[in-house]
């Protein structure tokens, strides 16, 4: 007979060796087998690779140019956007490298990060560049990053969806700040709802079916 995983929330039997129910990523019971049912296939990873160097090559770009305007306007605002970028980048790397639910982990991490920034502005007599600038930047780090690992770890389609929904969601933190008027320095969180708003067109145009077939399965309609 063959061993076989089940899931209690889905009320399925999975077959293969799978750590998490494939459905609702939930934990699983039983004895599973030592094969996997599906043959690996070989990741072609050279478009991911290209996509780093070109976004990496982006900040480095902007990191550049925002110290050139300091130098010749003056301000110090160009430390907090390096600041941003390498926070961003750290993040990439620990959600590539950590196992385990990557959206839960991503989320995780920019909310500490954020409270993290915050309560550091507060602590130098509060300025403001942790609203102005950190919230959103790591807001836009993290729908890149979400992007990115999301494509490396070549998710299904129904993971991906859920991918991009979280993207969008991370928009939706800065334009409350600008609804509110709470933050100063308007351009940076601007950039962030416009990228939520185009995954959010990304996933109407190409994924509408999916999108719809995937809640109707979550929500067991």
């Amino acid at each position: 007979r063959m061993k076989m995983l089940y899931c209690e929330n889905c009320k399925v039997s999975i077959t293969g060796n799978h750590e998490k129910c494939p459905l609702c990523q939930g934990d699983v019971i039983g004895e599973s087998s030592k094969t996997n049912t599906f043959p690996i296939i070989k990741e072609e990873k050279h478009l991911m690779y290209l996509i780093l160097k070109i976004t990496a090559l982006i900040t480095i770009a902007v990191s550049v140019i925002s110290v050139l305007i300091n130098l010749g306007f003056g301000g110090k605002w160009s430390f907090y956007v390096i600041a941003g970028f390498v926070t961003g980048w750290i993040v990439i790397w620990i959600t590539v490298k950590m196992h385990g639910n990557i959206a839960k982990n991503t989320i995780w991490l920019t909310v500490i990060i954020s409270i993290l920034s915050i309560i550091w502005d507060m602590s130098t007599g509060y300025r403001g560049w942790s609203i102005d600038y950190v919230l959103p930047l790591i807001c836009c780090f993290a729908m890149i990053e979400m992007f990115i690992v999301a494509n490396i770890k070549k998710l299904r389609i129904e993971d991906y969806i859920v991918y991009l929904i979280i993207d969008i969601l991370f928009g939706i933190v800065p334009l409350v700040l600008l609804l509110l008027d709470i933050v100063k320095v308007v351009y940076p969180s601007l950039i962030c709802v416009a990228e939520s708003v185009i995954s959010l067109a990304i996933l109407i145009l190409f994924e509408g079916k999916a999108l719809k077939a995937e809640i109707v399965r979550r929500i067991h309609l």
